[in-house]
C-alpha cells in the first residue's frame, strides 16, 4: 500500500509519530507492506510537486513489484487530502503492469481503528473553539459596558501569568535553558507583536463589530500565514513543462 500523509499539501510528514503509528496499524491489520511517501510541500514547492512525487513513487513501486514478480493487488491510501492513485497487477498475461487504480481516503473522524479514545485530541480542539467563542461573547459584553480594551488586555495577561507561572517554575525551571539577552529580545518582540499590538487591535475591532464577525474573520489567519510564507520564505522555483 502506498500511503500519503495528511496536511493539506502544506504540512505533515511521512515520518511523524502519528503517521508512523497509523502505517504500522494498517500494515498489521491488513497484512500489507505500507510505503509512506514524503512528498514536497507548499509553499516551498509549487503545485504539482506533491503529485509528481507521488507519481514517481507509484511508478517505482510498480517496477519493484514487477522485479519481484508480484501478482498481488496494490492500493493507495491517503489521510486528510491524500491518495493519488494505485492499481493492481494484470494476472491474465502475467506482465505484472499496473493497469487499474483505486484510492482510499482516511479522515481522522473515520479512523479504521474504531477506538473513540483516539478522537480525544479532535474533541479537545472543538471544545477549545467553543471556549474562544465564549471568550468573544464575554469580552463583547465587557466592552459594551464601558471597559477599556487596554485594561482588558492587561487583566487577561495578568491572570494568565498568575495561572501559568507556578507550573513553569515547578515543572520546567530545571530543564529549560538559561535566558540569554538574545532570547529575551526575541520574547520582547513577540510580546510586542502579540499581546500589545495584536490583541489591542483585535479587541478594538470587536468593540465596533460582533463576536460572530470576530470569530469568522479569525478563520482567515491560515490564509494570511500562507501568503506571508510565500512572500518571505524561499520556495523552489520550477521551470514550466
Amino acid at each position: 500500500m502506498l500511503q500519503f500523509h495528511g496536511g493539506g499539501w502544506v504540512s505533515g510528514s511521512n515520518d511523524s509519530v502519528a503517521n508512523d503509528l497509523f502505517c504500522r496499524r494498517i500494515a498489521k491489520l491488513c497484512d500489507v507492506i505500507v510505503v509512506a511517501v514524503g512528498y514536497r510541500l507548499a509553499p516551498e514547492s509549487r503545485y504539482l510537486a506533491a503529485f509528481e512525487d507521488g507519481l514517481k513513487v507509484l511508478n517505482w513501486l510498480a517496477k519493484q513489484a514487477n522485479l519481484a514478480e508480484c501478482s498481488k493487488s496494490m492500493g493507495v491510501g491517503g489521510g486528510s487530502h491524500g491518495g493519488g492513485g494505485g492499481g493492481e497487477f494484470n494476472k491474465d498475461n502475467h506482465r505484472h503492469i499496473v493497469d487499474s487504480f483505486g484510492a482510499l481516503v482516511v479522515e481522522p473522524w473515520l479512523a479504521s481503528h474504531g477506538d473513540p479514545t483516539r478522537c480525544k485530541p479532535y474533541i479537545a480542539m472543538i471544545c477549545l473553539q467553543f471556549g474562544f467563542a465564549g471568550m468573544n461573547i464575554i469580552t463583547k459584553v465587557s466592552l459594551n459596558r464601558g471597559m477599556s480594551h487596554y485594561v482588558l488586555v492587561v487583566y487577561r495577561h495578568a491572570f494568565a501569568t498568575a495561572a501559568i507561572a507556578p507550573f513553569a517554575i515547578v515543572l520546567e525551571r530545571k530543564i529549560r535553558p538559561r535566558i540569554t539577552f538574545l532570547m529575551f529580545m526575541q520574547m520582547f518582540v513577540l510580546g510586542l507583536l502579540g499581546p500589545v499590538i495584536d490583541q489591542n487591535l483585535y479587541y478594538a475591532g470587536l468593540k465596533f463589530t460582533s463576536p460572530t464577525y470576530s470569530c469568522a474573520i479569525s478563520n482567515i489567519l491560515p490564509v494570511m500565514t500562507f501568503v506571508m510564507a510565500v512572500i518571505f520564505s524561499k520556495y523552489e522555483k520550477e521551470s514550466p513543462m
